[in-house]
C-alpha cells in the first residue's frame, strides 16, 4: 500500500509516546507517516532540553527538521527551520526543550554522510518561480532533489492569499510552521500534516494570515495549476502527459 493518504492530519491528532528503548530512548515520537513496503517514515520526536540520543543509529539515511527549539550536532548548534543529513551513528543533544521532523529511509542507506551534513533554513535566501509556484510564493531551497533525493522546501506565501486547484506528479509531504490555509471544507493550522499522492486535485485555498510550511516532493515537484478543483486522478495523469508531449 506504500504510504497511507493523510489529508490533513491535525495537530490535535499528533500525540508523541515515550521510546522506551533504542537510539531515541527518553524521547517521545509519533509516526506522521509510513511506508509499509519499504520502511520509510516521517515522524514528530519532542525531546526535553538536555536530552540526549543517537537517532544516526537508525537504519537507513536519516534526516531531521527542527519544528522549535535547539540541538547540538557535534558541537554545532541546529536552531529552529535548520535541517541535518546524519552520518551513521551521529548523536544529538537538545539544548533546549524541542520538537523535530524525523525523517528515516531505509531504502536509502547509502545516501548518508560521511559527515553531519547541516543547513540553516534561517539564513537561505527566498526565491521565486520555483517548482511552479506563483506569484505570492517564496521557496527556500534545503535540498534541490538531485540524484533522485526528495525535493525538500520551505514555503511561505503573503497573507491574504488566494490560490487556485493544482496537481504534482509525485507524492508530497506538508508540515505547517505558521499561520494558516483552508477553504470551505478544511482548516489548517500550524502542527498540522499531510501525505498526499501524486496526481491528487487539491484547492482551491485562501491563507488568511499568511502560511509557512515544510514541504517535500518525493519525485519531480512541480505545481501544476488547473481550472477544475474535481479534476480526477486520471485526468490530471493525462493533462501532465499532453504537457510533456506539448499539446
Amino acid at each position: 500500500m506504500a504510504r497511507e493518504h493523510r489529508e490533513w492530519l491535525g495537530r490535535e491528532d499528533i500525540r508523541p509516546v515515550p521510546v522506551p528503548s533504542g537510539p531515541l530512548r527518553g524521547a517521545a515520537r509519533c509516526i506522521l507517516s509510513e511506508d509499509d513496503q519499504t520502511g520509510a517514515m516521517t515522524a514528530l520526536v519532542e525531546a526535553a532540553g538536555g536530552w540526549s540520543g543517537a537517532p544516526g543509529a537508525l537504519a537507513g539515511l536519516v534526516e531531521l527538521f527542527v519544528v522549535r527549539g535547539e540541538l547540538e550536532l557535534g558541537g554545532a548548534a541546529l536552531g529552529r527551520l535548520g535541517y541535518a543529513e546524519l552520518a551513521d551513528g551521529a548523536e544529538v543533544t537538545a539544548s533546549a526543550p524541542s520538537a523535530v521532523l524525523l525523517m528515516v529511509d531505509p531504502a536509502r542507506a547509502d545516501d548518508a554522510p560521511s559527515e553531519t551534513l547541516v543547513v540553516e533554513g534561517e539564513g537561505l535566501p527566498w526565491e521565486k518561480e520555483l517548482h511552479g509556484a506563483p506569484a505570492g510564493v517564496g521557496v527556500k531551497v534545503i535540498r534541490s532533489g538531485t540524484d533522485g533525493e526528495p525535493v525538500t522546501l520551505l514555503v511561505g506565501n503573503v497573507p491574504r492569499y488566494d490560490s487556485g486547484p493544482e496537481f504534482h506528479e509525485c507524492p508530497e509531504e506538508i508540515f505547517v510552521l505558521e499561520g494558516d490555509v483552508g477553504n470551505e471544507t478544511v482548516s489548517v493550522r500550524a502542527g498540522d500534516y499531510l501525505w498526499r499522492p501524486a496526481y491528487i486535485t487539491h484547492g482551491p485555498y485562501r491563507s488568511e494570515t499568511g502560511l509557512l510550511v515544510f514541504l517535500r516532493g518525493h519525485g519531480e515537484l512541480t505545481a501544476y495549476w488547473i481550472d477544475n478543483p474535481n479534476a480526477t486522478v486520471e485526468q490530471n495523469r493525462a493533462y501532465a502527459a499532453r504537457l510533456r508531449a506539448g499539446r
